[in-house]
């Protein structure tokens, strides 16, 4: 017969002054009137000033017996009203530095190791409930009708509770959330079919009083069903004490047990009679087995847990591994698409040439050898042909206007320019600019892929028009002319169909970024600079992988200096218009700190770590790492910084009198960002370190400039803290009020940024 068992003997409290709500008299006669005892006073412990300390032993179930672990039991009872009185509503409102002061009096008088504090301060939250529930008990709801009589302290509490918390306490206990708690307890309590007699004695008690009158002689743990049913006897361990649904139910299991021990029934894993007679148990407690005793721990099972922060990280690197592999393929596609472009274009080529050809071989014979001779006309090849997507024929700047109709005869008379009858030969040049412009339309220029490197020469083509290739240009894009290639196999940083590397665009007309062009004839260009910056950057990084900065604690607002690793990489993202390292965005943060007055640097700008607030950190990390930073500096109003790496984009949050979210990106994802800082926001209202008595809002910051390309993030959250900081005045102006026009940032911006970091970090470099 299986039933279910609603009563808690895995949780049994341990009150200090008064018997346990779960038990009832032990005498036989229930209707004697007992007197109730009076509260724990413990006096030979509170008068030891000698400083000895009370061991305190602990059975296999890491419950504390003997005399010792029992007067830990009543001490911790007898301290929880004066410790904790009613100030808080619940345990989970204690702050930690009062958990700590509590744990820190029970170890100056008893002797008890650093492991067993959860515990110890689980059995403070358990009998504080009890406390607070007798209280009300008590003192409260007796006078629900006549509360005239609650507006003062009861003389038992006037000397650790106060009176605002007393008043707090007695309208919560008579609010709906009040009742409908005590409307629950009362029901829970009123489903106990089986209380227990144990009064204050606890399992564990049980278990030593047992084996001490030898009622267990046996080797090992008591059986459970054992220790349930003599818990619910009275002293003179009779069944015929016990109530009459208590006896069927201990009769049962006694039946279960026998057939168990006979092989009768046969139970696996954690299978028992009391299994069998009340089913599974509750998850996080065992029957008749005590307090804080869990199933994992009473029957060995292994326990299911979630994963480790060593699981997540191998889960991270198994994901980056993933990630990488559809990189290569990506990479192999592209490669593969690439070479299917060039055979077509080298077919197609092939084609052009042998229709040329042929063209040329009419022409000869319309001609005349004698008068084809004296001309030596362009001669098409694979490296002067038209590039796939442009229409191969045969020209009037190749043939003049003599072109014959190739069905039969011409459809004049034919005439070859006077300059081709000419005596003297006709030998091509080389073009000195894009053809069919004038000079003074167009501009010699060097043209750079996107990792900076120089991959043609060409021209500055200057029209009004803004498409090409029936495309419309980007605003800040240049028609320019392939005429020299330098890498013929780099790709285009702005293909067009048909139009993949620079080989393909040679002679042609094609759209490239204004920041990747510089025109011919400065001693040195921008581009110049940052790359023998970085070339020198090399040479140092060749005998060494990384050279370590030290930023002041202050930059961040820790307790210890910081150190980081810088790597040739974090200069080569710089100089080469990558999206940035976390450590690029450190060393820039410490050159706008070192920029600041000390009064600033107090009272008006902080920044957070980057790596406290990487996407590869927790978001339990990330709220301590934002909390620590925040909580010193709310109640002035002050900017804080803090640059997120949500992965592979850069966004900024700033704090100032709301939650200030800045995407260089044009979406409004927010990387579950908000969630993380809206934690943040609802614990420094907790703590009481609001900067406004408004509540802390998220704002998304719609108008400031957006990055046009796929790299610029990193540079963009720079230029957010370089403008902010540079904006602000005496009114302490709001990010969103900084960025009202729409205006966008160009090249000219962020190689001003790029100058600084250079500079910042070249006087490093030269120690080395």
């Amino acid at each position: 017969m299986a039933t279910s068992e609603t009563e808690s003997d895995g949780e049994l409290e341990e009150y200090s002054d008064s018997h346990s709500d779960h038990s009832v008299s032990s005498e036989d006669n229930p209707e004697t009137e007992k007197g109730k005892r009076g509260p724990t006073r413990l006096p030979k412990l509170l008068k030891n000033n000698n400083g000895d300390r009370l061991k305190v032993v602990y059975n296999e179930d890491n419950q504390p017996i003997g005399n010792n672990g029992t007067t830990l039991s009543s001490y911790i009872g007898s301290e929880v009203g004066p410790s904790l009185g009613l100030k808080y509503t619940g345990w989970s409102d204690v702050p930690p530095v009062v958990k700590n002061k509590l744990w820190e009096d029970v170890t100056f008088k008893f002797d008890i190791d650093e492991s067993r504090k959860k515990d110890v301060l689980r059995q403070f939250s358990e009998l504080w409930r009890g406390w607070r529930k007798r209280t009300a008990a008590k003192y409260v709801t007796p006078f629900e009708k006549d509360r005239k009589k609650l507006k003062s302290i009861p003389p038992n509490l006037r000397g650790f509770v106060e009176q605002d918390d007393w008043k707090k306490f007695v309208k919560w206990r008579f609010s709906d959330e009040g009742k409908e708690k005590s409307k629950i307890g009362i029901e829970v309590h009123a489903n106990h079919k089986y209380p227990h007699r144990l009064g204050r004695r606890t399992y564990a008690g049980l278990k030593e009083k047992m084996k001490r009158e030898k009622k267990w002689t046996g080797d090992g743990r008591i059986p459970r069903d054992l220790l349930w049913i003599r818990a619910r006897q009275g002293k003179k361990g009779k069944m015929k004490e016990m109530t009459d649904e208590a006896r069927e139910a201990a009769a049962q299991i006694k039946d279960y047990s026998k057939q168990i021990a006979e092989g009768t029934i046969v139970c696996e894993g954690n299978t028992d009679a009391l299994v069998k007679f009340f089913g599974e148990e509750h998850p996080g407690r065992v029957r008749a087995a005590g307090t804080r005793v869990t199933p994992s721990q009473y029957f060995h099972t292994p326990r299911q847990r979630g994963p480790s922060n060593k699981d997540n990280q191998n889960k991270i690197r198994e994901l980056e591994e993933e990630l990488r592999e559809k990189d290569v393929q990506a990479r192999i596609s592209e490669e593969n698409l690439r070479k299917e472009f060039q055979e077509q274009l080298k077919e197609q080529t092939l084609d052009t040439e042998r229709k040329l050809q042929q063209q040329l071989l009419q022409f000869k014979e319309l001609l005349g050898k004698s008068q084809f001779d004296m001309v030596q006309p362009f001669m098409p090849s694979s490296e002067n042909v038209p590039a796939l997507g442009r229409e191969a024929k045969v020209s009037n700047e190749i043939l003049g206007k003599v072109v014959p109709n190739l069905n039969g005869k011409a459809r004049k008379k034919s005439r070859v320019p006077n300059s081709m009858l000419s005596s003297k030969k006709v030998v091509a040049q080389p073009p000195t600019g894009p053809p069919h412009l004038p000079s003074n339309k167009s501009q010699p220029c060097k043209l750079f892929d996107s990792i900076r490197r120089l991959v043609a020469l060409g021209h500055i083509i200057h029209t009004e028009s803004r498409t090409i290739h029936g495309r419309q240009m980007l605003d800040d894009g240049l028609r320019v002319s392939v005429d020299v290639v330098e890498i013929k196999s780099a790709l285009l940083p702005r293909p067009s169909p048909g139009l993949l590397t620079v080989q393909d665009a040679k002679n042609s007309l094609v759209e490239w970024p204004k920041r990747l062009v510089v025109l011919v004839g400065k001693e040195q260009t921008r581009v110049d600079a940052f790359e023998d910056f970085y070339k020198r950057a090399r040479e140092v990084f060749k005998r060494r992988h990384a050279i370590e900065v030290e930023l002041h604690r202050d930059v961040f607002g820790q307790t210890e200096d910081v150190l980081i690793h810088m790597a040739l990489e974090d200069i080569e993202f710089v100089c080469r218009c990558q999206c940035l390292t976390n450590n690029a965005i450190v060393l820039y943060i410490r050159f706008l700190y070192e920029k600041l007055d000390g009064a600033a640097r107090k009272n008006k700008f902080g920044f957070i770590n980057p790596a406290a607030v990487h996407f590869s950190v927790s978001k339990t990390e990330f709220v301590k790492n934002v909390l620590n930073r925040l909580k010193d500096s709310m109640r002035s109003r002050k900017y804080i910084f803090i640059p997120c790496n949500t992965g592979n984009h850069w966004v900024l949050i700033v704090f100032f009198d709301g939650i200030y979210y800045l995407n260089p990106l044009a979406s409004k994802c927010r990387y579950q960002l908000d969630e993380q800082m809206s934690t943040v926001s609802k614990a420094l209202r907790k703590l009481g370190a609001k900067r406004t008595e408004e509540k802390v809002f998220w704002v998304d910051v719609k108008h400031n400039p957006k990055q046009t390309g796929t790299w610029e993030c990193g540079f963009y959250v720079m230029l957010y803290m370089k403008h902010i900081m540079e904006s602000h005045d005496t009114a302490m102006l709001s990010p969103k009020e900084m960025f009202k026009s729409e205006k966008n940032y160009g090249m000219a911006e962020i190689d001003e940024i790029r100058n600084e970091w250079i500079n910042y970090v070249s006087p490093i470099l030269e120690k080395y």
